[in-house]
């Protein structure tokens, strides 16, 4: 299973607040994090899946599992930016990254196209996407370690 040390993933370039003190903080003396290590810190839900989708076997695998659940989506997605991506994830248009993205980013425009929805009610959506997502790496990665 892919580790990484607190220089290995500085190489990747976290967004802030993920400087160096930070991820000494998250590591707690740690000198590796494991995939599931990062899925179960407690940073927010697109964090932890940008960082476990940064290298490792199970990242092909992974984006496959998302791009079977966006089948449904693909009026939304043809609607979405790069730019977006780019946003969201401070710059990462890495594939995995982005596709993921778009996937929370087109959960969220269905549901802005229910005329009745909040904006809480957009996020919540994303929020839960990005959630779906963690599973399918713990999936993918439980899987591997059989």
């Amino acid at each position: 299973m892919k580790t990484w040390t607190v220089d290995e993933m500085l190489a990747h370039k976290p967004c802030l607040p993920y400087d160096q003190a930070r991820l000494e903080e998250l590591w707690a003396g740690r000198e590796r994090l494991s995939v599931l290590d990062i899925l179960d810190l407690d940073i927010p839900p697109k964090d932890r899946v940008w960082a476990a989708l940064q290298a490792g076997d199970h990242v092909e695998p992974v984006k496959t599992s998302i791009l079977k659940r966006l089948a449904a989506y693909d009026a939304e997605i043809g609607r979405l930016s790069s730019s977006m991506a780019s946003h969201i994830f401070c710059g990462s248009l890495w594939p995995p990254v982005a596709i993921a993205v778009m996937a929370a980013s087109a959960r969220m425009i269905r549901t802005a196209n229910n005329v009745n929805s909040t904006i809480e009610d957009m996020m919540a959506t994303k929020e839960r996407e990005f959630e779906l997502q963690i599973a399918d790496i713990r999936d993918v990665v439980s899987n591997f370690d059989k």
